[in-house]
């Protein structure tokens, strides 16, 4: 059996991320999901083992190739975009662990399970974007990133396109930095 087998999903072939939701010491859930910004909104994920592969350079929110902005990691600072940013606070408890507390406010379509992996996404991982979505994200139009989106990969059923709503919801709201050029 080869070595390199990770969890990937048995759909699209995509590495599979477990992330332990809880405080130091104390694991209270266990959420596993793509190793992708969005989670598909055109399939269902099913683990299974096998190589991963990587999936080529593509918008973060409806999959169109070669974007051409990323957004970079992170809240944009309160003077980018004045009240109502989400504000991180961290504090240094010694030997490399810190706390992170954050004023954070999730879309309503957002399943309250799936916000913690968003968050992780949203503060740790540059976002991609193509020229379209781009100008959507600048106009804070989620019915035309959803739509968008379905119109370049249908959804499995209503509870996908009420999760992908509430996922770029989330993702307006964030505040996002302002977009750089991709450099792929």
């Amino acid at each position: 059996m080869p070595e390199d087998l990770e969890p990937l999903c048995v759909h699209c072939g995509v590495e599979i991320a477990t992330i332990e939701i809880g405080e130091p010491g104390r694991i209270e859930s266990l959420v596993h999901r793509h190793l992708l910004r969005v989670e598909p909104w055109d399939h269902p994920l099913e683990m299974g083992l096998g190589v991963p592969t990587p999936p080529p350079p593509a918008c973060d929110l409806c999959g169109a190739p070669d974007p051409a902005w990323t957004y970079p990691r992170g809240p944009a600072p309160r003077e980018e975009h004045g009240d109502g940013t989400p504000t991180v606070e961290t504090t240094d408890l010694g030997g490399n662990e810190f706390e992170i507390a954050l004023s954070f406010e999730r879309h309503p379509d957002l399943p309250a399970d799936e916000a913690p992996a968003l968050l992780l996404e949203l503060l740790f991982h540059d976002w991609r974007a193509c020229d379209p979505c781009s100008v959507m994200i600048a106009d804070r139009n989620l019915d035309g990133l959803v739509e968008r989106a379905l119109s370049r990969r249908p959804a499995d059923g209503e509870a996908a396109i009420t999760r992908l709503r509430g996922t770029f919801g989330t993702f307006l709201r964030f505040k996002t930095r302002h977009p750089e050029p991709a450099h792929d």
